[in-house]
């Protein structure tokens, strides 16, 4: 317990730290129900009845200059506002437009809940921080649980789970579902310690779509650290798409996916280099077609190009099911069976620090492959 309640401290602090230097106002929602706010941008938070909602946080911080804080305390918040394609978070999902940080008390204890009616959150030309958060039951085309674009977005301890990404429209004026956890066009992604399960897109990155506008020179980035990315699904990538997007993935675990093609990592133009990674059980090949490893990675059928030494190609991980571990930062992880090749097996130069739940790297002689460090 007192793991935990340092853990949450130290990523109210570091937020805290930022918002000192440049912060507008801070906000901490105290109720659990949605309303919007009564004079957004007055800086006072607060609905009809005085109480200070999540929405009407959002429409504060989307009002004032500067950086925001946004304090979400534990509860199931559900978004029963209906009402999808507005753009002021007045209805439907949470549209941020501005530079703020959102902060809960962790994936199990922090849940939004879009009522399968829009997307969560919607990040449109700015600067954002999740982190201790559950996003489920979204729905939208793009991102049926997070969408961004032309912007700089970065998610901590989260998990998000049962978002789904539908086609829209009629042929031939079709457009596509894709990443039915997360959607980041044109945008600066860094992932750090995210679960991602159960997340369905009808075309393109059943948890993670990443895409850029640009052919040749990319106008975006992502670094996808500490994550377990498990069980979702898509025609294309189901777990992650990437599009012409510079990807680095480091000490991840990507599992039981499925698609038509690249099952795990499917990926156009630049392949995602890739280092102390496991690629495993997804249907429809691991991955569509070679990545670049930077060390020490593994995967099930030898379709990632994990051919350098230190890699561990066509070789069963041995993983145990999804599980959620109660530790430091608690979230949903794949534990590592007993024998499992991954353990003690990742690269000493390249392996992170911490594990996905907040363990100090290695346990043991050197560090494990995959998103968990196992005891």
């Amino acid at each position: 317990m007192r793991r935990i309640t340092i853990a949450i401290a130290t990523v109210c602090l570091a937020f805290a730290a930022y918002a000192g230097a440049a912060s507008a106002a801070g906000f901490a929602v105290n109720v659990t129900w949605d309303a919007v706010d009564v004079f957004p941008g007055n800086g006072v938070c607060a609905d009809a009845a005085g109480a200070c909602t999540l929405r009407a946080a959002v429409q504060e911080a989307n009002a004032l200059p500067g950086f925001d804080t946004i304090k979400v305390p534990g509860g199931t918040y559900p978004l029963t506002l209906l009402g999808p394609g507005e753009d002021l978070a007045a209805t439907g999902d949470l549209d941020l437009k501005s530079e703020v940080a959102v902060f809960g008390d962790g994936p199990r204890r922090t849940v939004i809940d879009g009522q399968q009616s829009d997307r969560i959150f919607d990040v449109n030309d700015s600067s954002v921080s999740l982190s201790g958060l559950g996003i489920r039951n979204g729905v939208a085309t793009n991102g049926g649980g997070i969408r961004a674009r032309w912007s700089k977005l970065t998610v901590r301890w989260s998990a998000l789970y049962n978002n789904f990404a539908p086609n829209a429209g009629f042929w031939p004026f079709i457009t596509l579902g894709s990443g039915g956890g997360l959607y980041a066009q044109d945008t600066w992604l860094g992932l750090f310690g995210v679960s991602f399960f159960s997340n369905r897109a009808a075309e393109m990155g059943g948890a993670i779509y990443l895409g850029s506008s640009a052919s040749t020179a990319p106008t975006s980035s992502a670094s996808i650290d500490n994550n377990t990315v498990s069980g979702n699904s898509a025609r294309r990538g189901g777990g992650l798409f990437a599009h012409t997007v510079p990807t680095s993935l480091r000490n991840d675990t990507i599992a039981n996916n499925s698609s038509a093609l690249g099952g795990g990592i499917y990926w156009l133009n630049i392949p995602p280099r890739s280092y102390n990674t496991s690629v495993a059980y997804n249907s429809g090949q691991d991955c569509s077609a070679f990545i670049t490893s930077g060390a020490n990675d593994n995967d099930t059928d030898k379709t990632c190009g994990f051919f350098a030494a230190g890699d561990l190609p066509g070789v069963n991980p041995l993983l145990a099911p999804l599980t959620y571990l109660g530790v430091a930062l608690p979230n949903w992880v794949h534990p590592q069976l007993l024998g499992s090749p991954l353990r003690d097996a990742g690269d000493p130069a390249t392996c992170t620090a911490t594990d996905e739940v907040g363990q100090a790297r290695p346990i043991g002689a050197i560090c494990d492959i995959g998103a968990y460090e196992q005891p």
